[in-house]
């Protein structure tokens, strides 16, 4: 009993247990998911308000370092000669202060805010490096530095960085002193409250993204025919949604839900162009190709056959040539290991190719025939022709060769040697000699 167990279960194919265990974590995890608590309306608004308040924490921790200055000025810099956006690195609502659009002199406003974060650090270092008190001098630049908010990355970034410097110091206060422009004993008070402070900061958000899986998992279920696993897809979209809460902007009064759905759209798009295809396709044209896929459904539904490539182009408003190139582009590659059955018989479709000692006789036969006339011909030629003709065209066992390489075997010119190819190319082609292949013209290599 135990032998036929054995066999059983050595004999089962791979792909059945890890089809099982793929669907049995997929079942688990929807379980889980099931299992969280929703927040209404309010309890939302609440946890808005908690996580808002506890970044503008961290934000004022953060303005009491001195390299927090210079990372600003750094990237003000960029902001206004390389051309990146200042809502990258801060807060919409804070740059906008109440307006729907950024205003038309930003980049002016940025530049004098940078000048002034300049005067204001250079004030702090020195007075710093004299060894004087400098209280007052950090309050009037953490005032400044505070007059746009940085977003949830940058916010991140520099609370990286100041952990990171503190470690790195290990004791040695010359590099702290230098960076952060505060003694040891302030370094460590406002490391640790930064610590605390980033700690709650992260269960709230981990909190935030626990309220909204049911997001993801209706939107990943939009894309399980993408030939992507359900777990991947829903995997992206989590991922998604954590880029989401970072960066979403709480000020502005807009639903999470729909800033948090393009986020998990944007990364279940991007793995299904990555992972659903052998060939790697851009990801406007994997949604150009799923938009024609839906509207092809549609017209099967309404006029209940396949629609030609006019038919869906006048749908779709594209050019017909478009919508032939996107229909080659959607086919997909089958793998020779793939089964040819659903049944893992063990057949794949590598069984279903026949390799070169399965060629039927009679076309060797007559591919040796028709050499054999061939070379027949050849002989009837002069030799300094059937010469050109071979080195020409590799006949023979030689190789191909050029016109120059040929001239140089024959001694002869190239301008010579092209003008006997076309002659005897001319003579070939008479009824004289078509005669020799008459009737074996029609075999295909």
């Amino acid at each position: 009993m135990g032998s036929e167990d054995t066999k059983k279960s050595s004999s089962s194919p791979r792909k059945r247990s890890e089809g099982s265990e793929f669907a049995s974590s997929l079942h688990s995890y929807l379980n889980n998911v099931g299992r969280i608590c929703g927040n209404d309306q309010t309890g939302q608004s609440d946890l808005t308000a908690s996580i808002d308040a506890t970044q503008k924490e961290i934000e004022s921790e953060l303005v009491r370092f001195g390299f927090t200055a210079l990372e600003f000025c750094r990237i003000l810099d960029d902001c206004c000669s390389a051309g990146s956006s200042p809502e990258d690195y801060f807060l919409s609502s804070s740059l906008r202060q109440g307006a729907e659009v950024l205003p038309q002199d930003m980049m002016e406003k940025l530049k004098n805010w940078k000048e002034e974060i300049h005067t204001a650090h250079q004030a702090l270092e020195k007075r710093f490096s004299a060894g004087k008190d400098s209280q007052k001098e950090r309050t009037h630049l953490a005032e400044i530095l505070l007059l746009y908010r940085p977003n949830g990355v940058l916010v991140d970034e520099l609370c990286q960085t100041a952990v990171g410097y503190s470690k790195l110091d290990s004791g040695n206060t010359g590099l702290a002193e230098t960076r952060f422009l505060m003694t040891n004993t302030e370094l460590e008070d406002s490391v640790s409250r930064l610590n605390q402070l980033c700690k709650k900061l992260e269960r709230l958000h981990t909190r935030m993204a626990e309220t909204n899986l049911r997001l993801v998992i209706s939107i990943a279920n939009k894309y399980r025919e993408c030939n992507v696993p359900l777990n991947d897809i829903i995997q992206e979209g989590n991922l998604g949604l954590m880029v989401a809460v970072q960066r979403f902007d709480f000020n502005l009064g807009n639903r999470f839900s729909t800033y948090a759905g393009w986020w998990i759209k944007h990364y279940i798009l991007r793995a299904v162009a990555e992972q659903s295809r052998v060939v790697r396709l851009p990801l406007r044209i994997i949604q150009s190709i799923q938009n024609m896929n839906r509207a092809e459904q549609r017209f099967i539904q309404n006029e209940g056959r396949e629609p030609d490539n006019a038919e869906l182009a006048a749908v779709l408003e594209m050019p017909v040539a478009r919508v032939s190139a996107m229909r080659k582009m959607a086919s997909q590659s089958i793998s020779l290991q793939a089964s040819i059955n659903a049944d893992d018989s063990g057949q794949t479709f590598e069984d279903l190719i026949a390799g070169d000692e399965n060629n039927e006789p009679w076309r060797n036969y007559a591919r040796r025939l028709l050499y054999e006339k061939l070379y027949e011909m050849l002989n009837n030629l002069p030799e300094r022709e059937r010469q050109i003709i071979v080195y020409r065209f590799g006949l023979c066992g030689e190789k191909a060769l050029q016109l120059c390489e040929i001239s140089a075997r024959l001694n002869l010119s190239r301008e010579r040697v092209r003008q006997l190819e076309n002659k005897v190319m001319t003579q070939l082609r008479s009824k004289e000699y078509l005669k020799f292949i008459d009737g074996l013209s029609h075999i295909e290599d």
